[in-house]
């Protein structure tokens, strides 16, 4: 064997070497499934106590692997569509919903209902940590009244 050769066949045989184990390492990984990607739902009622609800705002907090991935109106005619939120906001685990209604009449909501419903992706079985944090109500010529809030949270 040449002086050459010997040193050659040493380096081919490390890098082989190397190789095997670079493939190893990646039918590992390859082997190894992402988990799965799941949706749940969260949805956030407000009870405005018998008084007539002309606007409100909250924020939506998600914890824990999560990602806001929607949001949807609500359960009254007065707020079925969809409250105003920022979409960027969404993007870091947290949303502020807001809406109000112009209407003076009879038609705002008195009794508890679902103001909206917020719908989380996650990976895995495990639901993310969510809170939900009351900022402000008001009713009709923009007076401040209490509210009580609530969540239900599912798949």
């Amino acid at each position: 064997m040449s002086r050459v050769a010997g040193p050659v066949l040493l380096l081919i045989v490390v890098l082989l070497g190397a190789a095997d184990r670079t493939g190893t390492a990646s039918a590992a990984a390859a082997a190894t499934p992402e988990p799965a990607t799941a949706f749940g739902w969260i949805e956030v009622y407000l009870d405005p106590r018998g008084r007539s609800l002309a606007a409100w705002q909250l924020e939506v907090v998600v914890e824990g692997g999560g990602m806001i991935v929607g949001i949807e109106g609500g359960s009254h005619p007065a707020f079925a569509e969809p409250p105003h939120y920022d979409p960027k906001a969404m993007q870091n685990e947290r949303a502020i919903l807001a809406a109000f209604h112009t209407d003076a009449g009879p038609n705002l909501p008195k009794t508890r209902f679902r103001v909206a419903t917020v719908m989380v992706a996650t990976r895995g079985e495990v639901l993310p940590e969510c809170t939900v944090k009351f900022s402000t109500a008001a009713t009709v010529g923009g007076g401040e009244i209490a509210v009580d809030i609530d969540h239900e949270e599912g798949r």
